[in-house]
């Protein structure tokens, strides 16, 4: 059985029903995203995996400083991949914390990637992954195929700054995109 599947973290046959009975077909309304809310309605076109993933994301780069990471590879001037595959050696020592699932469940949901990610399978998770916002079929901009899963009703995005950051709409998504704020500087 893969970590990640469809009765993942439904531990009872009431949870199991609760969520495909009632909840798996409901819209996510996500309070939290990392991707800004200028980015969604510029559907702005992610490069790789780096971009879309690690670029703003603080919970990822807290996990990599506390596992040794140089914060070169955090927020500084290492390329995409090297920032990357310091993420994939850090996942393995995140197994009790939140950012281990979210890990999977991101790479599974988004990317069709059922692997546990780590340093040694980093490079074929990179490619297929950048794959996948390359390929011509499908729509990889955060707006067009992200949005709908992530931010299908309203969004907090995390941009610096407190206020109203107005209507996020692609398409036939419709957002309402408002700033969140962090007391620690962080975005």
């Amino acid at each position: 059985m893969n970590f990640i599947h469809d009765d993942f973290l439904l531990h009872s046959e009431v949870a199991r029903r609760l969520y495909h009975d009632y909840a798996a077909n409901q819209p996510i309304v996500d309070y939290h995203s990392h991707l800004p809310s200028a980015d969604i309605a510029a559907d702005r076109q992610f490069q790789n995996l780096f971009e879309i993933w690690l670029e703003g994301d603080h919970y990822k780069w807290r996990a990599m400083r506390a596992n040794g990471i140089p914060e070169r590879y955090c927020t500084g001037d290492a390329p995409p991949y090297e920032k990357f595959l310091a993420w994939a050696r850090t996942v393995p020592y995140t197994l009790r914390n939140p950012l281990y699932q979210w890990t999977h469940l991101e790479l599974k949901r988004y990317f069709g990637i059922d692997e546990l990610l780590d340093e040694r399978n980093a490079r074929p998770v990179w490619d297929r992954a950048n794959s996948r916002l390359e390929a011509a079929d499908l729509e990889r901009a955060a707006g067009r195929w992200l949005a709908p899963v992530v931010v299908e009703k309203a969004a907090a995005n995390l941009d610096s700054g407190v206020g109203d950051h107005g209507a996020v709409a692609v398409d036939d998504l419709a957002a309402q995109g408002h700033a969140g704020l962090h007391f620690d500087g962080q975005r």
